[in-house]
């Protein structure tokens, strides 16, 4: 596994690593909204990391952005907060809580990432 990037997205590339995940990392000038591409076998995931204590604000310009993106890319996303203390929550987007922004609250969190990304698209 090969990772640049800062330090948030390093510790996220290695907690997924763990978890069977192989990343690529993609340059800032072309990965559009995520920070992250892991793969596992033919399922790709995109990854983006934010180094934010939850909950978790986007505007809807960038939630709408990662929606698109995913689709485009026929990727499954999800979104990975960082704690002070590297502790890495991963989050499901469908989870998600629409007011004047989209918030992703502690509720969302993946409790196993690869039953999460193995299951079915709905």
């Amino acid at each position: 596994m090969g990772v640049l990037g800062d330090q948030a997205e390093r510790v996220v590339a290695e907690h997924l690593a763990r978890s069977g995940f192989e990343l690529v990392y993609q340059s800032r000038g072309s990965r559009g909204a995520f920070d992250l591409l892991a793969t596992r076998g033919a399922q790709q995931l995109g990854v983006q990391v934010k180094r934010s204590p939850l909950p978790l604000r986007f505007t809807r310009e960038e939630w709408n952005r990662m929606t698109a993106d995913a689709k485009r890319l026929g990727w499954r996303w999800i979104v990975a907060a960082v704690s002070q203390a590297e502790q890495v929550i991963l989050l499901d987007p469908a989870r998600l809580t629409k007011g004047r922004d989209v918030a992703l609250k502690a509720s969302a969190e993946i409790e196993n990432i690869v039953t999460w990304v193995d299951r079915p698209r709905r």
